[in-house]
């Protein structure tokens, strides 16, 4: 089966990135329902990979070096922890933040990555529902979209920030609404793409990426104006 036809699903997040629920991964493009992704930057001999991305969202732009999501691993598992509603979770979240105009205060801010209210931390909010550890999710990708095992990189994922966007694909009816992860991880060799998910790619230094002017994804746009590389 290709792989954009298999089901899975995302993790459900709100703006303060508190998992709410999980979320079927096309229902969340065409509706453009907040979750969680992560964004691998790859380098070798201090270059970066640009990909130029083969996907049903954004297709044809240039990403650093690829971007995807943690899935659920146990759907059933997941579907009896969250068994509470959005309408349940936006009403307790009233009450512990309060309003303000009308609308309701941030508890904590985007940037944020320690523990949350619930005393996790993000990796233990992702098993307690049975979603993909970040670097799990990194390692699968790295194996699918660039052949590269484990052991072919010099460390372990380094984690750089958190970003949040939204930006609606003009070639689809697909809407990428995410917090994004950004990580970087440092290669033994340069990799061969599989070209199911990849036109081609290029190692490329910094200036490059700007200086040639090419039609980058709108979270790259983002990782650049927020000097992630």
């Amino acid at each position: 089966m290709d792989y954009y036809e298999q089901k899975q699903f995302l993790g459900e997040v709100d703006k303060q990135d508190k998992i709410i629920g999980q979320i079927e991964k096309w229902e969340a493009h065409k509706n453009g329902i907040l979750h969680r992704g992560y964004t691998c930057i790859l380098t070798y001999q201090y270059k970066v990979l640009l990909q130029h991305r083969k996907h049903p969202v954004f297709d044809g732009v240039f990403d650093l070096s690829f971007s995807s999501h943690p899935i659920l691993l146990n759907q059933q598992k997941t579907k009896n922890i969250l068994s509470f509603s959005r309408h349940a979770y936006r009403q307790a979240g009233k009450r512990e933040s309060g309003r303000k105009n009308g609308s309701l205060i941030p508890t904590s801010p985007i940037g944020y990555d320690g523990r949350g209210r619930s005393g996790m931390t993000k990796n233990e909010q992702h098993e307690k529902i049975g979603l993909q550890s970040m670097d799990e999710a990194i390692y699968a990708g790295l194996k699918r979209e660039w052949n590269i095992e484990q052991k072919q990189i010099k460390a372990k994922p380094k984690f750089l920030k958190k970003i949040y966007y939204k930006a609606k694909d003009p070639q689809s009816n697909f809407t990428e609404h995410e917090i994004d992860y950004i990580y970087s991880v440092e290669l033994r060799k340069p990799p061969t793409p599989n070209y199911d998910f990849a036109y081609g790619f290029s190692i490329v230094n910094r200036k490059q990426i700007t200086d040639y002017r090419l039609p980058l994804s709108p979270w790259v746009k983002v990782i650049i104006n927020e000097k992630l590389i």
